[in-house]
């Protein structure tokens, strides 16, 4: 298991000039001029606006979709918003289901069972929407390769919108209207959206047509900004790029999510020890978005669209809920993560270039983040297979996982995935041929031989540099995540006046600043067994935060790497 290789960007040759013209913190300037360069030094940039957002017509079958939707509206037809168990399935579904019941729509909705049904659209859950009376089925986050359920639906007399995001299979579904901007016949100039995105331009597409004179008067102005939170909260979780549009809803739904105005997010904000000034992508990501997934992971989804629509009581029995299956989903994850590295060590060890470990004892639910844990332990892709031989794959960029499936086909009933993420069902008794099989797939697809990981570092800056106007200005650039990472600056040789471990194997640190400041504080997690951990003097690779912990907000490093001076 090697140390990343630290890569620290040169300042930019017009930091100063730009800095000084947009009225940034040095540091914050970098990060915006490593982001987008000279194009992204604008204030509209620092100040995105929903009116920035593209024209949701140019969204191939979305004036189709609009015709339909306020036909089934003015004739009081029953719709079923179907939507995946995710958080973005789920928050698209109730970013459906509370605009159109604002215009007095028949609307209900249905989530699959992770465990049960698995992803997609099913016939038997298409038996139960008809029977149940809906005769208009629109699905969020899912659909697109359901060519053969959509046209069963079809054939039941249900008109079928499918709201999607995911890659287009050669066949597209026979529905009443496809809306999915990866369509190669689709004009939309923005493509990475999550679903709840793609629903939310829908919405700006309805609302547009309810302005016009034909219907004017007849319907009450949708207010689609209380759904940028969800929107937001959707399109962090599903690790989209927060570029371009992504960016604008992100900024613009955090600043609802503040405002503490929808009940259920307020609860589960309060459950997981979150106020609602504090919001930030990072918190959407790490502690919201984990306890949203973790009802689809552990049990059903459905409550999760029922607390984003709850109010009051309802709202923090719900979120309280959803906060205990999180801490049971973090219980079985780390019995599984235990006894998949150790046998994640073995194959480490034996000089593998894939890993791939199963056990029929480990939860199916939770075998992806175990996937993903290994991988940042050992930098090689990895299998993880639980119970009924259901099981997750994550990569490293230099390995396309799909591929590598594609070589080890004749192990499994089904796999499917992304190059770097996938979803497998193994056959009965195949785990040992898989693993041989797996690794020899990696190490061929290993053109460059093992994956280093690289750490990429925004600039360099000294300990005084490191002060609450460089959090503020560093906000204003952001949010950050996929695509816009999170800053990370150097500060080479700090002087090391305390340091001692804390909770879980975490090393807390004190910082001189510098005669007359205060010193810094600086909290490197699981890191306090690091070799490099007893020096007085360290180069650091941190993002700065504020932190709450202490009552006064205060700031300090949150420490990703470190290494003797």
């Amino acid at each position: 298991m090697s140390e990343p290789v630290w890569t620290i960007e040169p300042a930019h040759p017009e930091l100063n000039q730009v800095a000084e013209r947009l009225g940034l913190h040095p540091g914050a300037t970098q990060v915006l001029l490593n982001r987008g360069g000279l194009a992204a030094a604008t204030t509209d940039h620092l100040a995105p606006r929903l009116a920035q957002l593209a024209d949701p017509s140019a969204l191939r079958d979305v004036d189709v979709a609009v015709e339909l939707l306020v036909q089934a509206i003015l004739a009081q037809t029953p719709i079923c918003i179907y939507g995946d168990y995710d958080v973005d399935g789920t928050s698209a579904s109730a970013v459906l289901v509370e605009n159109l019941k604002a215009l007095s729509a028949v609307v209900g909705y249905y989530t699959p069972h992770r465990l049960l049904q698995g992803y997609g659209l099913h016939k038997e859950a298409v038996d139960e929407v008809h029977a149940r009376g809906f005769r208009v089925l629109v699905t969020a986050d899912l659909g697109i390769s359901n060519a053969e359920e959509v046209a069963y639906a079809k054939g039941l007399g249900l008109q079928v919108i499918v709201v999607d995001h995911h890659q287009v299979p050669e066949r597209l579904p026979i529905a009443d209207a496809v809306i999915n901007p990866h369509r190669p016949d689709d004009g939309f100039p923005y493509k990475p959206l999550c679903a709840a995105g793609v629903a939310f331009h829908l919405l700006i597409a309805l609302r547009r047509r309810l302005r016009a004179p034909d219907l004017a008067g007849r319907f009450p102005e949708l207010d689609l900004r209380r759904s940028l939170d969800l929107v937001a909260l959707a399109t962090v979780a599903d690790m989209v790029p927060l570029t371009g549009v992504n960016r604008i809803l992100v900024a613009r739904g955090l600043d609802v999510i503040r405002t503490g105005s929808r009940p259920g997010l307020l609860a589960l904000m309060r459950a997981a020890g979150l106020e609602p000034g504090q919001a930030d992508a990072q918190a959407l990501g790490f502690r919201l978005g984990p306890r949203v997934n973790a009802a689809g992971r552990m049990g059903s989804a459905m409550r999760c669209v029922e607390l984003f629509l709850s109010d009051g009581l309802v709202a923090t029995d719900l979120a309280a809920r959803l906060d205990q299956e999180n801490a049971s989903r973090r219980s079985v994850e780390d019995f599984v993560l235990r006894g998949a590295t150790a046998q994640a060590e073995g194959q480490a060890a034996a000089g593998s270039a894939g890993i791939c470990v199963a056990h029929d004892d480990w939860h199916p639910g939770v075998v992806g983040i175990v996937a993903s844990r290994l991988v940042e332990r050992f930098h090689r892709p990895v299998l993880v297979i639980g119970q009924g031989g259901k099981g997750s794959g994550r990569s490293v960029p230099s390995v396309n996982l799909l591929n590598v499936l594609r070589v080890c086909a004749d192990a499994f009933l089904k796999f499917g995935g992304h190059p770097y993420a996938c979803g497998v069902t193994l056959k009965p008794g195949a785990d040992a041929a898989l693993r041989s099989a797996f690794a020899k797939a990696v190490t061929e697809a290993s053109a460059d031989g093992p994956y280093r990981p690289t750490l990429a570092i925004d600039h360099t800056l000294a300990a005084h540099e490191i002060d609450d106007a460089l959090v503020r200005d560093l906000d204003r650039v952001g949010p950050y995540g996929v695509g816009h990472p999170e800053p990370m600056f150097h500060l080479k040789g700090a002087l090391i006046t305390g340091r001692r471990q804390v909770g879980d194997g975490h090393l807390k640190l004190v910082i001189d600043a510098g005669a007359g400041r205060a010193p810094l504080s600086a909290i490197a997690f699981r890191q306090a067994a690091h070799p490099a951990a007893s020096a007085d003097f360290l180069d650091l690779a941190f993002t700065p935060f504020v932190s709450h912990f202490s009552g006064t907000p205060k700031v300090e490093l949150r420490v990703k790497a470190l290494r003797p001076a």
